[in-house]
């Protein structure tokens, strides 16, 4: 490996034809935009590294323009006269190596099947709580004792682009009354790893949203289930309330996207992208993670699936 640390000379997909190499290791590559180009610049005819290894998680689109799914690049390497050899990973690092949570979320979204066999005794915790304001107070005791904490949210609110009078960009009028209000985190990206390392106090009253939590994760987080996904009782089934959802990029990439492409996208496909935002903000924690819900009847729908795989 000839590179330096130098974030200069990293080498991205589209300039790996200036290196010669061995082996090849793409992390993420679910985001992976345009996948038979890169396929092409990773086996074309000026780079064929001997070993090419994909890591991906389907679960981990979180935007339409991220096509690098298990099926699609079997696809493209398949036609590229490359057949590829598929492995699982058992362990999983998220929350602590808690397999068993982060396997209860697949289920709770993706209605895969959870371990079967009896949880052995955890450390890692989970809160449901109906105070928006005692799980700040836990975030910043947890940060006092000198564990790392973060509020995540889903981009259901707008970010404000002036500050004056300290307005704040999320503000929730809790059950109880009470009035809860906080940032989203710092913008632009180059300051976020400044945001991630902080232990100050502003740092726990930044909301992180999902374009800062893949790769990120913390001791403690504090989760704020809005409107924009609802567990619809009487279809039985996710529903993605797009008025409650403000994420601007993700609503003008799917517009792009159908003009492009001039046809609809298949049945419940962009609420499983927005499934999968909720996974990934919902797996930042190591040791203990506190959820607060808007909805009742989506409060009610999580708590039993949690609670029926000793989760709670």
């Amino acid at each position: 490996m000839s590179v330096s640390g130098d974030p200069r000379q990293l080498p991205y997909l589209d300039m790996l034809s200036e290196y010669d190499y061995s082996l090849v290791i793409i992390d993420e590559a679910h985001r992976m935009s345009d996948v038979p180009q890169h396929i092409y610049t990773l086996v074309g005819p000026n780079t064929r590294p001997k070993i090419l290894v994909f890591l991906v998680d389907d679960h981990q689109c979180v935007h339409v323009k991220e096509c690098g799914t298990e099926f699609v690049l079997k696809c493209a390497l398949l036609t590229a006269g490359i057949t590829p050899v598929c492995k699982r990973l058992t362990v999983q690092k998220r929350c602590g190596f808690e397999n068993r949570f982060t396997a209860v979320l697949r289920h709770l979204f993706f209605d895969e099947q959870t371990p079967s066999q009896e949880p052995a005794a955890s450390q890692f915790q989970v809160t449901i709580t109906d105070s928006l304001s005692a799980i700040d107070k836990r975030l910043k005791a947890h940060q006092e004792h000198g564990f790392s904490a973060r509020w995540f949210a889903p981009m259901d609110w707008l970010r404000r682009r002036s500050r004056e009078f300290g307005a704040d960009d999320i503000f929730i009028r809790d059950h109880d009354g009470q009035e809860f209000s906080k940032e989203w985190h710092p913008y632009p990206h180059h300051l976020l790893y400044e945001w991630y390392k902080s232990q100050s106090a502003k740092a726990v009253d930044q909301v992180g949203s999902i374009y800062c939590a893949q790769g990120l994760d913390y001791d403690y987080t504090g989760f704020i289930w809005n409107d924009s996904l609802r567990w619809d009782t009487r279809a039985k089934r996710w529903v993605y309330c797009e008025k409650e959802h403000q994420d601007l990029s993700f609503k003008l990439g799917i517009t792009d996207a159908l003009k492009v492409r001039n046809f609809n996208f298949p049945s419940g496909a962009v609420t499983t992208l927005v499934m999968n935002q909720y996974y990934i903000l919902l797996s930042r924690a190591r040791r203990g993670t506190y959820i607060w819900f808007k909805d009742a009847a989506t409060k009610r729908h999580v708590y039993d699936v949690l609670h029926a795989a000793h989760i709670l």
